[in-house]
């Protein structure tokens, strides 16, 4: 299809506009290039001198498809900007992408925060993003959210690069997690009103690791050692201890204990 017979976008199609942008599905988009050059510095770039006469010029092609394309100029124009309750995650997630990539920073911090809303629901795909933007906080909290991810899942989200120190975080954590829930075994098997009357650090760190569904891998110790708290004990300790979310160190080293990067 040539640009002349490419739809044109319902939001984007002024008669006065002075650009036209093509999409990767082939969508033309009409703007205005002082609007991109003001808000993207990538655009501000692409437009200078050499390129300011472009009348009668072939669209430019862009790579991404017009639901991000859409979305993402309305951050250019002095209008409400768009409602992404209703845009899927994967339309989001784009739209995060193209926001840094082209540098619009008006658009930028809503969509970071839009990514760390689905951290929950999208772990690996939120680090894989923070990574790549070295957005140190966002990968840091994603990185903990993913410990009970499989290996083989992260790898194919990732890259090879950002795989490596995910991997080696979620070892050290693992790691970390082990022990401490082998400590805090050990102390209540022996005697557990010594630890709850002095608030003992290793039952602590056994509430925090119990709260985490990552450790799969201990189910036997841990339904164990859930099982002797129940028995008069858990609801003092949750009541007291209020333990953190779980710790590591790991993958984007930072002054956290914590931190992924």
């Amino acid at each position: 299809m040539s640009a002349s017979e490419s739809p044109c976008s319902p939001l984007f199609s002024s008669p006065d506009a002075d650009l036209e942008l093509l999409s990767s599905d082939k969508v033309l988009f009409k703007v205005h290039r002082k609007n991109l050059k003001f808000h993207s510095d990538v655009f501000a770039a692409m437009f200078s001198a050499a390129h300011a006469d472009r009348e009668g010029a072939a669209p430019i092609e862009l790579s991404e498809p017009s639901a991000v394309l859409e979305l993402l100029f309305q951050y250019m124009y002095r209008q409400p900007q768009p409602a992404l309750r209703a845009v899927p995650f994967t339309v989001c997630a784009q739209l995060a992408e193209a926001a840094q990539k082209y540098l619009v920073y008006s658009a930028m911090p809503i969509l970071q925060q839009k990514m760390r809303d689905n951290i929950d629901q999208e772990p690996l795909e939120v680090l894989a993003f923070a990574l790549r933007h070295d957005l140190a906080a966002l990968a840091n909290d994603a990185g903990r959210k993913s410990l009970g991810i499989p290996l083989k899942k992260a790898a194919a989200v990732m890259s090879a690069e950002a795989f490596i120190k995910w991997a080696i975080f979620y070892d050290e954590w693992h790691a970390e997690a082990r022990t401490s829930l082998q400590k805090a075994i050990r102390g209540l098997k022996c005697n557990c009103g010594v630890y709850v009357t002095s608030g003992g650090p290793d039952v602590q760190e056994a509430m925090r690791l119990l709260r985490n569904p990552s450790l799969g891998y201990e189910r036997r110790d841990a339904g164990y050692l859930r099982g002797t708290m129940l028995n008069g004990n858990v609801n003092y300790l949750d009541r007291q201890l209020n333990p953190p979310p779980p710790t590591a160190s790991g993958i984007l080293r930072g002054p956290e204990r914590d931190a992924l990067i």
